[in-house]
């Protein structure tokens, strides 16, 4: 009577802990039915039964909880922030002035805008011009006095304030 009950104490034990770790832990005394049982737990789980999922840990569950968060907060500020999408570059040997159009669409011109131009000619670093804010919140049009000749290359970086930059090249004469 007293083994009867016995086990049928330490298969609540089991049971119980089956539910809440998903698997069965082991007790430091043995019988042929807790090893049978074990070994019925063990089937369920390679079998994908009612058994075989694991609880995640509360640190772990907290962990996940605060990255999603701070992947959630910080979503606004990607989403918004993109580099210019294109830099076309025409050159006027009469006026010798270069024109660059820029294509970079914002919702806020004085917020999010390029930052910076930086344009070089063969090589060589010619000017840098620093804004505080886009003419308009779309594409626009910034000149410059810039002297060239035929078979001079200029490029022209320009740089967002929130991220990245677009870069557009033109040989001269071609």
């Amino acid at each position: 009577m007293k083994e009867k009950k016995l086990e049928s104490l330490i298969d609540i034990a089991i049971d119980r802990e089956v539910e809440t770790y998903g698997f069965y832990r082991g007790l430091s005394a043995d019988s042929g039915r807790l090893t049978e049982k074990r070994e019925h737990q063990s089937t369920l789980k390679k079998k994908g039964g009612p058994m075989s999922c694991n609880r995640v840990s509360p640190q772990a569950y907290i962990f996940c909880l605060l990255l999603s968060f701070l992947a959630l907060s910080l979503w606004p500020v990607t989403a918004q922030a993109h580099r210019p999408k294109d830099v076309t570059l025409t050159y006027d040997s009469d006026s010798r002035t270069l024109s660059v159009t820029v294509s970079h669409a914002v919702s806020n011109p004085r917020k999010h805008y390029v930052k910076k131009v930086t344009i070089t000619k063969n090589s060589e670093p010619v000017a840098t011009h620093e804004y505080t804010s886009q003419p308009e919140p779309s594409g626009f049009m910034y000149t410059y006095p810039i002297e060239a000749k035929a078979g001079d290359t200029l490029k022209v970086k320009v740089n967002c304030n929130y991220f990245g930059s677009k870069t557009g090249e033109l040989t001269i004469g071609r």
